[in-house]
């Protein structure tokens, strides 16, 4: 344990929390002195007292290969995810995932009449939260040693009043359903084409309702709910194609299509280099047939997919063609605000038209969804599809079948123009068009949402999986979040 004076803890606990209420992770009172009260640095001994107060994720443990496999999350998402699972004195929480310290943030919320049941399928895990719960006089909560993606036998009857889920989940197994109670929160985690949304949800009459979206990075689940996306490798290792989800697309062709020249299309549809484009991911991903995401090997780069350096791009594989999503750096003022403009590269036999097909469902977010909050997904499991309708795009997973109700938003004034309303994006451009001689953005440090290429698919809500830190500001005033530099 660090050798600290409680002085010392209590200054960095107590910055913290004001950090987290000024901006604006922290509105509920209740969990307000949740965080004050908690010692969040006795759940982490191995971290420097410093780190453990810090609003960034603090790993606990790693694979063989030096991947994290056990972590205690950022406090802005602990606050974010409890406020979403709306715990009130009394109510039984079951946590996914196990560490201590967010187990505590829930026992002080539901109180001495409520329950919290903890379940980590690694014996290290649990071990550590048993004995730092113990230590930290959290002895009400239960920590169970088990797969989380199973029944639970620590629920009681008439199911659990909230599940919060603290590992990325690649699905919605039978058992959260059916052991949350009606009017129940499930706040998850949950990998949809490979990017990563903590999802509020809600039971109403048996059905699990999305409430909110918020982008994140979480360690992977283990156990019954382990998943791998299927990859595909071209060119020798340097280019990978990854389907996370649905039937993989025929990448027989895909050799040959990057022997042929690069088509290129920009879109004219601009964004701010601090705002974020979350929605435009989600919608690609749930609307576009053959998506999958492209990476490059930074070993074996010879140029041919512009790229930055570790990230993905959106993508999709159709008639032996490829293309993939990118932006590129139209604008930097004297105050050092930057512009990014998406626009679409594909390769193949049919480059031209697969542009145009990613292009146009880029014009249709930015026309009718730009400013809306995400889709409403409801989940059905897959043992009852046949006997009730499912309306809306269908992304099947193994044990659920979640279907996206996009609603349009309404229309939004392009930046620097007030007359909302009348916002008409400009007509997509070829290669060719005085838009090409602007460079496109491939390398550099941490801009932002959309200003990094390939990057910005997976550093919306300001993930940077280079040093595991997930920052973004709240929405303020009806805005969208803004990203942060990466420390």
């Amino acid at each position: 344990m660090n050798p600290t004076l409680p002085d010392e803890t209590s200054r960095l606990r107590q910055a913290l929390v004001d950090q987290l209420v000024a901006e604006g992770w922290i509105r509920d009172p209740v969990i307000e002195d949740a965080f004050r009260r908690v010692p969040r640095h006795r759940f982490m001994p191995e971290a420097p007292l410093e780190a453990a107060y810090r609003d960034a994720q603090v790993i606990t443990k790693r694979d063989a290969c030096g991947s994290s496999i056990s972590a205690v999350s950022a406090p802005w998402l602990q606050a974010h995810m409890l406020a979403e699972a709306a715990l009130r004195p009394g109510q039984t929480v079951i946590e996914i995932g196990s560490g201590g310290c967010n187990a505590a943030y829930a026992a002080e919320l539901v109180g001495p009449r409520g329950r919290i049941v903890t379940v980590d399928i690694d014996p290290f895990v649990t071990d550590r939260a048993t004995q730092f719960l113990a230590d930290t006089g959290y002895t009400g909560v239960s920590v169970v040693l088990g797969d989380g993606g199973l029944e639970i036998r620590e629920v009681p009857e008439g199911g659990a009043d909230a599940i919060i889920v603290t590992v990325e989940a690649q699905d919605i197994p039978p058992a959260w359903i059916d052991q949350l109670a009606e009017g129940g929160r499930l706040v998850v985690p949950l990998r949809i084409h490979g990017y990563t949304w903590v999802i509020g949800f809600e039971k109403q009459r048996g059905l699990v309702v999305s409430r909110s979206f918020r982008v994140c990075q979480f360690v992977p689940m283990q156990g019954s709910g382990a998943r791998n996306d299927i990859t595909m490798e071209l060119r020798g290792g340097e280019i990978r194609i990854r389907f996370a989800d649905g039937q993989p697309a025929d990448t027989s062709g895909l050799e040959e299509a990057l022997r042929m020249p690069r088509h290129e299309q920009w879109t004219g549809i601009t964004i701010p280099g601090a705002s974020s484009a979350d929605t435009l991911l989600l919608w690609l991903a749930t609307t576009l047939g053959g998506f999958c995401r492209l990476g490059v090997d930074p070993d074996s780069d010879t140029g041919l997919v512009d790229r930055s350096d570790g990230w993905d791009a959106a993508a999709i594989v159709r008639d032996s063609s490829l293309a993939y999503l990118l932006s590129r750096n139209i604008h930097t003022d004297s105050s050092r605000a930057t512009t990014w403009e998406f626009g679409v590269h594909a390769f193949g036999p049919r480059a031209a038209s697969l542009a145009q097909t990613m292009a146009q469902q880029i014009v249709s977010w930015d026309r009718n969804l730009r400013s809306s909050d995400g889709p409403l997904i409801a989940v059905h499991a897959a043992k009852d599809v046949g006997r009730v309708p499912l309306a809306g795009r269908v992304l099947a997973k193994p044990h659920a079948r979640l279907v996206f109700d996009w609603a349009p938003g309404p229309a939004c004034a392009r930046d620097g123009d007030s007359r909302s309303g009348q916002h008409q994006p400009a007509p997509l451009k070829q290669e060719g068009d005085s838009a090409k001689e602007r460079s496109c953005h491939n390398s550099g440090g941490w801009q932002g949402y959309c200003g990094l290429t390939t990057r910005f698919t997976d550093a919306v809500g300001g993930s940077c999986f280079r040093c595991s830190a997930m920052r973004s500001t709240p929405p303020l005033a009806g805005r969208p979040g803004t990203s942060r530099r990466c420390p």
